[in-house]
């Protein structure tokens, strides 16, 4: 499987790289518009909620090397779900999928509930976090090896 590489990016573009305790990101994360831009109130609530989640359950050295890796896949999720759910650019959707998140699932086009879809392609990206060899380094920076 296929994880995508770990960037560090930011969470909101304003050079946050150091992250402070759980509860300060998860602050600044619900202030992110951009997170949940074009979807509606269920899908955006279950993608926060699963990001907020997944940080949680990392120590504070998962957290720091692995929440901006995190918030680049709910991103990318979350643009997925907009053009496949809501604007039904299928094409676009299949090419974010195949050229930048390979591991995310493509459903059928009769499936389109937007938090179905989210739900399918989060519980992808815990599967490759997961995965032995998934991310690249992931397994490092967690100090565990395969």
């Amino acid at each position: 499987m296929d994880c995508g590489k770990i960037e560090r990016s930011t969470m909101t573009g304003s050079g946050h790289t150091n992250w402070p305790k759980p509860g300060a990101w998860a602050k600044a994360l619900a202030g992110d518009e951009r997170l949940v831009a074009g979807l509606h109130d269920p899908e955006a609530r279950y993608l926060v909620e699963w990001l907020i989640a997944a940080g949680n359950s990392l120590s504070r050295a998962g957290l720091e090397s692995l929440l901006p890796w995190l918030y680049g896949q709910a991103r990318t999720a979350r643009q997925f779900v907009y053009l496949w759910c809501h604007a039904r650019d299928y094409a676009g959707a299949s090419q974010l999928v195949g050229c930048d998140f390979p591991h995310f699932p493509l459903p059928s086009p009769a499936v389109n509930d937007p938090v179905s879809v989210m739900e399918a392609i989060l519980a992808s990206v815990q599967m490759c976090m997961a995965e032995p060899n998934g991310a690249p380094s992931l397994r490092k920076k967690f100090g565990k090896t395969a």
